[in-house]
């Protein structure tokens, strides 16, 4: 026997938004592209957790973050903990703290600069992109030139949160 369920709005706007939420798994690698639909030139991966009081996500860095960084080698090693468990010796560059109530991508962004204020390296002031001269002498682009490492968090933390504006 068939049944009709008469759903408002709100209702078909919850379920929308919990089958998005879990698309990505908490506590697991995550692959910076699959969650933001872009590749990174500086954040090959993340990983998230909820911490009580709010999310807590961690960014791991490439050789070309630990460079702009002022890194030694690139090397985060002197950043947070080992990032996955593949041994690639990529490190979590940023681990950003968002508490809530965040329902805005601005808040979200307040919540990024506060990675700032606890003595990391400006998140927006670093480029996520550029180019450089290759071997050949050639003019090579690299990431996403008109973006910083602090938008492309911010994109991920509101697809992952489901935050649209």
């Amino acid at each position: 026997m068939k049944r009709i369920i008469r759903l408002t709005e709100s209702d078909l706007a919850r379920i929308v938004r919990r089958v998005i939420s879990e698309g990505f798994a908490q506590n697991t690698v995550l692959s910076f592209e699959s969650v933001t639909g872009y590749k990174s030139g500086l954040f090959p991966e993340l990983q998230y957790y909820k911490n009580g009081t709010g999310w807590y996500f961690m960014f791991s860095g490439t050789k070309t973050l630990g460079n702009l960084m002022n890194m030694r080698n690139g090397d985060f090693s002197t950043v947070n903990s080992e990032f996955d468990a593949t041994n690639l010796q990529q490190r979590s560059a940023f681990g950003v703290n968002i508490m809530p109530p965040f329902k805005t991508r601005v808040e979200v962004e307040k919540g990024v600069r506060n990675v700032v204020n606890d003595g990391a390296k400006d998140p927006f002031k670093i480029k996520s992109g550029g180019t450089y001269k290759n071997k050949q002498g050639k003019t090579v682009t690299w990431g996403r030139p008109a973006f910083t490492a602090g938008s492309e968090m911010v994109d991920a933390i509101c697809k992952i949160l489901n935050i649209v504006s």
